[in-house]
């Protein structure tokens, strides 16, 4: 995964892929932070527990690119199934940023009452357009978040969940329908980064305008198998 990618995240959206496709299957995992790309190495036996092979098809490898990126994106990281695999060399004409996030551009964002319910809080929302498919992502920090970004309707951006911090929160003490006081409860807030097109050349080292056969980039990627 790119640096900076949240790490819970990226661990949960890993268990919960595995249980998805090989929940029949005694499969190990490790997680691996020691290069500068936080990973995972994964066995799966080809025999599950009914003693059924597996033979993977590309269907099968892209439905399994498709399942992860679901749950990579529950968990707030933004995530492309690409068909494309490669290691630091793209189609011609084609570019890192282009292949895997031109077809997440911000659609619309503000302040509103949590899943848009007028009995809950308010909190504040980012909505991506992918492909023509609405996604929308909730959460207090993503405010200040977008205000560093500086990024505008119809940009091409990227949304990562960047960590937790405990704060603080007042909620309504109530009593038979009525609000009688006021506590401070801890709870986990998402922190958040938001990258426009150029924050995201400039974090991942790419150049747009001379990825080729002929100058090919050295690029950081997320490789969905």
């Amino acid at each position: 995964m790119p640096p900076g990618t949240e790490k819970e995240g990226f661990r949960e959206a890993t268990k919960e892929f595995l249980k998805e496709e090989f929940g029949n299957h005694d499969y190990h995992y490790v997680f691996h932070d020691n290069k500068d790309h936080y990973h995972a190495h994964v066995v799966v036996p080809m025999v599950d527990r009914d003693l059924k092979r597996i033979n993977p098809r590309k269907e099968d490898i892209q439905r399994w690119r498709e399942t992860f990126s679901n749950e990579l994106e529950k968990e707030g990281i933004l995530a492309n199934a690409m068909k494309c695999i490669s290691k630091g060399k793209y189609p011609k004409n084609r570019n890192h940023f282009q292949e895997m996030k031109r077809k997440a551009t911000l659609f619309e964002h503000g302040e509103a009452p949590y899943e848009n319910d007028p009995n809950n809080t308010k909190s504040y929302y980012v909505t991506l357009d992918m492909e023509g498919v609405k996604k929308t992502y909730w959460g207090v920090g993503l405010e200040s978040a977008m205000k560093d970004s500086g990024v505008k309707i119809g940009d091409n951006v990227q949304l990562e969940k960047a960590g937790e911090k405990q704060v603080e929160v007042e909620i309504p003490i109530t009593k038979n329908g009525k609000i009688i006081g006021k506590e401070n409860v801890g709870k986990k807030r998402n922190e958040w980064v938001v990258r426009s097109e150029k924050g995201c050349q400039s974090a991942f080292n790419i150049d747009p305008l001379s990825a080729s056969k002929n100058n090919p980039q050295k690029v950081k990627k997320i490789l969905l198998i």
